[in-house]
């Protein structure tokens, strides 16, 4: 019965009553983690195997069982002295009665009051060192702060979906204008406006809409003015003009809400009868106005009341917190994403933007297997659902690259940019692969790329860091240092980019600066170890062995 229940609470700093309201002291951190894994589990129990792995699996096996069996026997006098004991054990199975516990983790609903909602599951529990306990917990917050969300503001599925594609931005291209003295030169403008609308449609997220000749535009009418017409959110204007260096292009996207300027630019153009001279401008072209209109996005989600958000505002808000890279917004990110695709299972969109988020977090935990094929069935799954999707494909073949299916992997990213030239992602993801083959000339080059499609990405540590790769593993040693530098700058814990770095100070005699790189990766990144690499998919193994052996040159000088 109720009354004869202890009272565990995990939301907040731990704590457990007995039925008669006496707390029960747990000082070990250790004892408070095993409890709350046994009480989260499904039926109340784990495996010894199981519980060691996570709690104690930096140390050696041996080791390992003696410091279970230990806690366990600490725990067995703790919670077994009243009337009905709540911890037994089964073989290699360690059960905790959940019929004999209330557990505020396992009953959250509507009616949870504001505080419990603003608890932080385990709240200071932290075992330094224990990776397997840190992913856990991780998991167990993002699980608590979904249901949270679903039990006090989500939407319904049949409301949700039926707003997400009303609530979608759209961006009107009007027609640029020619205003260079030369009447000859109308065919460009018209050009760039017409290649504009080609590449802005192949993002698939931002629908654009082309008023026609028929439109009829109005005397000294305001961009907000057509915005509101067209039923627009963004409406983008051009102006082709020449001077004594050449032609440039002015271009703005203003708000149609609010009548605001959200991006401006004065823009360089090539020779106009150049070959191939156009295609790659009007890429990054491409490329500025969806970081401009995406961060757009992400403010306007981010003003929603929780209670009105669409699905397409739970993307934008996901984005916004992915952008502050943090271990917290990862975690708010993946509920925004996860409620997203809950609420609009065939929505492309949804399922590119959680395959994204999973993809980060599969690179941050280096996870292998089964979770990497569960990311390429989702990426596939996407491609079902919209082929033209340039991201669909591009996440497909960076799955495939890290499971080492070079050939499908070449064969993706290259379909992802054919499909979206202004895919900056896209191309840092191919010049990864080329980094991983062993071509880093490739990579090298393929990197400017994105670097110029992207210059203002919130990942441009990983583009740096790759790059310096890339000239690490071509002998350009001192390329390498500059670039891993930049990338440890913008991303100071970012230990792919310290391991370039030793590596590249270590192999071009500069052992006293490769051994301070190491003992700085060491405060940046406590627990990192060399079978870090291992993890990274190098084609020949030799290129592992080859940053490994950097690290040993630093360390013994």
């Amino acid at each position: 019965m109720v009354h004869d229940r202890a009272n565990l609470g995990l939301l907040g700093p731990f704590r457990l009553l007995t039925a008669h309201g006496e707390r029960v002291e747990i000082t070990s951190r250790r004892g408070c983690a095993l409890v709350a894994m046994l009480a989260m589990s499904t039926y109340g129990e784990r495996t010894r195997g199981w519980l060691q792995d996570r709690l104690w699996g930096s140390r050696e096996r041996p080791q390992a069982q003696n410091s279970l069996r230990a806690e366990l026997s600490a725990l067995r006098r703790q919670l077994n002295g009243g009337d009905y004991p709540l911890l037994r054990f089964t073989g290699d199975r360690v059960i905790l009665d959940l019929d004999r516990i209330a557990i505020d983790a396992r009953r959250i609903n509507p009616h949870t009051s504001d505080a419990l909602i603003d608890a932080e599951f385990l709240e200071g529990i932290d075992i330094p060192g224990e990776e397997g306990f840190e992913d856990w917990l991780r998991e167990q917050r993002a699980a608590i702060a979904a249901e949270l969300a679903r039990a006090t503001t989500a939407p319904t599925a049949a409301a949700a979906t039926a707003v997400e594609f009303h609530r979608t931005p759209s961006l009107a291209v009007l027609p640029f204008t020619n205003q260079t003295g030369d009447t000859d030169k109308s065919y460009l403008a018209e050009g760039i406006g017409e290649e504009l609308i080609d590449r802005i449609s192949r993002l698939r997220w931002l629908p654009v809409i082309s008023p026609g000749p028929a439109f009829g535009f109005q005397p000294d009418e305001t961009l907000q003015s057509i915005g509101k017409r067209l039923d627009s959110a963004y409406v983008l204007s051009g102006v082709l003009r020449k001077n004594d260096s050449g032609y440039w292009l002015s271009a703005q996207v203003v708000e149609t809400a609010t009548g605001r300027v959200d991006w401006s630019q004065r823009l360089p153009m090539p020779t106009p009868h150049a070959p191939n001279a156009m295609s790659p401008f009007v890429a990054e072209l491409v490329a500025m106005l969806e970081v401009r209109i995406d961060h757009a996005e992400q403010v306007r989600a981010r003003a929603q009341p929780e209670t009105a958000l669409s699905v397409n505002d739970l993307i934008w808000r996901g984005r916004w917190h992915v952008n502050r890279l943090s271990r917290d917004d990862a975690i708010a990110a993946g509920v925004y994403f996860s409620e997203a695709m809950r609420l609009a299972p065939d929505s492309p969109i949804a399922i590119i933007e959680y395959t994204q988020h999973l993809a980060y977090m599969l690179w941050v935990r280096r996870e292998t297997g089964a979770r990497i094929v569960e990311m390429r069935t989702l990426a596939q799954r996407a491609i079902v659902l919209d082929y033209e999707n340039a991201r669909g494909h591009m996440l497909a073949g960076t799955a495939e690259m890290w499971l080492r299916n070079v050939v499908a992997a070449e064969t993706l990213l290259r379909r992802a940019i054919e499909i979206n030239p202004s895919l900056s992602i896209g191309y840092e993801q191919l010049s990864t692969l080329y980094n991983m083959k062993g071509e880093p000339n490739a990579a090298i080059e393929t990197m400017k790329i994105a670097l110029r499609l992207g210059p203002s990405d919130y990942r441009l540590f990983a583009k740096y860091g790759e790059l310096a790769l890339g000239h690490l593993l071509a002998g350009d040693y001192a390329v390498a240092i500059q670039h891993a530098k930049q990338a440890i700058i913008l991303r100071p814990g970012y230990w792919h980019s310290h391991v370039v770095l030793i590596n590249a100070l270590a192999r071009s005699s500069q052992v006293a600066a490769a051994k301070d790189a190491l003992h700085s990766l060491s405060r940046s990144r406590p627990r990192f170890a060399p079978d870090h690499i291992d993890w990274i998919p190098f084609v020949e193994t030799r290129w592992r062995d080859f940053l490994r052996e950097g690290l040993a040159l630093a360390a013994n000088a």
